[in-house]
């Protein structure tokens, strides 16, 4: 991948954070995006610490971004908004606005929320967090990141 010049796209669950920082750290020049913020533990306090010092290990390495999608499908229903904004509040505290990505997952995301919806809370967040950040946060990261133009909104 990394003589091609891909990213690495990984699609994974919490408990595997540890692996794809092991990967990280092995191949350092890999452009890696860790997609839905490693599908946190929503809701499960008995280890939501656990998830926390995973996504704090592994944005420390300086080749790995995350991409805010796919949150709300893994929410349980009777889960408190709070634990989507600590999430959001987690991933940008540890990677930072310049390494981070929207995200639409349409089509599935739907099957949790419509597609605006999701749209205008991510804008939100953002413009309030750090609004100097929110073109790069959606598209600007992922056009260097990924290498390619993005059409905006």
């Amino acid at each position: 991948m990394q003589s091609e010049g891909l990213v690495f796209d990984a699609l994974i669950r919490w408990r595997q954070l540890p692996t794809i920082t092991e990967l990280a750290e092995r191949y350092e020049t890999l452009p890696m995006v860790l997609d839905h913020a490693g599908k946190p533990p929503f809701g499960d306090r008995s280890v939501w610490r656990d998830w926390e010092t995973q996504i704090s290990r592994l944005a420390r390495q300086p080749n790995v971004a995350c991409k805010l999608s796919g949150l709300l499908t893994e929410v349980p229903a009777s889960c408190e908004k709070l634990w989507v904004d600590r999430c959001v509040d987690t991933v940008l505290d540890h990677f930072g606005p310049e390494r981070i990505l929207w995200g639409s997952d349409w089509p599935v995301a739907t099957l949790a929320v419509e597609y605006a919806d999701w749209l205008h809370y991510c804008q939100e967040y953002i413009r309030q967090r750090c609004p100097t950040y929110e073109d790069a946060v959606f598209g600007g990261n992922a056009q260097r990141i990924y290498g390619v133009a993005c059409m905006g909104f």
